[in-house]
């Protein structure tokens, strides 16, 4: 009887000492900052980070783009219904907003950043700083139809850190459109699926206006964009498509980006034009060069020069014909419905190309100037990665 007690007092003892273990290792683990296998910051004991949740893709354009994306309404409505009310060709960040509970009015945060990546373990992660008294930051220059990951760090006056959960969102599939003071018409090449499952690559080739101001002097690009376009995009290569009779043309990037000029005549020129043709070999060629990117690709507008020469690129890269005629479209929603007509009549020279499909019709297009096919998967390689 006695033997039985003690086996019964023992196999206690081993269960407390077991639920002890437990709890402490449980206690050791959270305070060591591991958790569901993921290693994160040690936190303040009294203090969390709660972020407010994204519930739906979030757009990065202004209410006429995102009604064009949407089908409700054509380029030139849209055009005509906001171009009178300056909201019509306008971006937008995405704002995350965040609360810190668990706080003393002794304890407040002193440095805050957030971590952003297009990765769920944040690898490669780019650090916001946040000034310690606000509880929101706009994330801005993001890439369209991508998912981004992020968390919110705050230090406290008791040097302590606290580390929200990693969150997501999603931005919707639109046009990736850049706004500048001064400038119109400019946006991402990137962005499109092609018709074999490619993604084309945002922020390696972006489009858009002059920005000297030689055709229109209010196009002209502000100290501000100039770092934007060096220091946010890394703009290497500025390729200006504009007559070579365009009065007071200046390179205004400066000397470390590389100018090469062409003179593009009519789009229509590019189909019997000896000259733009040759242009046109000389542009591709320079375009095949994977060390000139991130470039930046213009003519005056943004519009029919440089709709051309995307329309062949996007063709080139197996972009459909509904994304390639859309793509030129949006200068429409820029500029007017006067471009239409230049459009619809390149259109008709283009179905003329010996080919099946866009891409066949450009590809032969391209051989028949002297663009070499190595060339010519050389851009391919530069702008194709694998739908994700």
């Amino acid at each position: 009887m006695i033997k039985r007690k003690k086996v019964y007092v023992v196999g206690i003892a081993v269960f407390v000492l077991l639920i002890v273990s437990l709890i402490t290792c449980g206690i050791f683990l959270d305070v060591s900052g591991v958790f569901n296998g993921e290693i994160k910051d040690v936190q303040s004991s009294s203090a969390r980070i709660e972020i407010i949740p994204f519930e739906d893709e979030v757009y990065l354009v202004g209410d006429a783009v995102e009604e064009w994306t949407k089908g409700n309404m054509t380029a030139t409505e849209i055009y005509n219904n906001y171009s009178s009310s300056g909201r019509l060709y306008t971006s937008r960040g995405v704002i995350v907003n965040y609360a810190i509970y668990g706080l003393s009015s002794e304890n407040a945060p002193v440095s805050q950043f957030l971590e952003l990546s297009q990765e769920k373990t944040l690898a490669n992660s780019k650090k916001i700083e946040i000034p310690p008294s606000d509880r929101k930051v706009q994330l801005d220059y993001l890439f369209v139809d991508t998912y981004y990951y992020f968390r919110v760090t705050a230090t406290l006056s008791d040097g302590k850190t606290v580390v929200s959960d990693i969150e997501t969102f999603k931005t919707a599939k639109t046009p990736r459109i850049i706004e500048f003071e001064n400038l119109r018409n400019i946006r991402d090449f990137g962005g499109a699926i092609t018709v074999d499952g490619k993604r084309v690559k945002q922020g390696v080739l972006y489009r858009g206006c002059e920005l000297d101001g030689a055709i229109a002097k209010k196009y002209t690009i502000t100290e501000d964009g100039i770092r934007i376009m060096k220091e946010v995009f890394g703009i290497k290569t500025e390729l200006d498509l504009r007559s070579s009779s365009t009065e007071n043309v200046r390179d205004m990037l400066g000397e470390d980006v590389l100018h090469k000029h062409y003179s593009f005549l009519a789009y229509s020129e590019c189909f019997t034009s000896d000259h733009a043709k040759t242009q046109m070999r000389e542009l591709f060629t320079e375009l095949a060069k994977a060390d000139n990117y991130p470039a930046y690709i213009h003519c005056s507008y943004g519009a029919d020069r440089t709709g051309t020469a995307c329309y062949f690129l996007g063709a080139l890269l197996g972009m459909s014909e509904e994304d390639l005629y859309r793509d030129w479209e949006v200068s429409v929603l820029c500029n007017g419905g006067a471009f239409y007509e230049d459009m619809e009549k390149f259109l008709v020279d283009y179905e003329a190309l010996e080919g099946n499909t866009v891409r066949e019709k450009a590809e032969n297009y391209f051989l028949s100037i002297g663009v070499t096919i190595d060339q010519i998967e050389s851009i391919r390689n530069v702008f194709l990665e694998d739908n994700v």
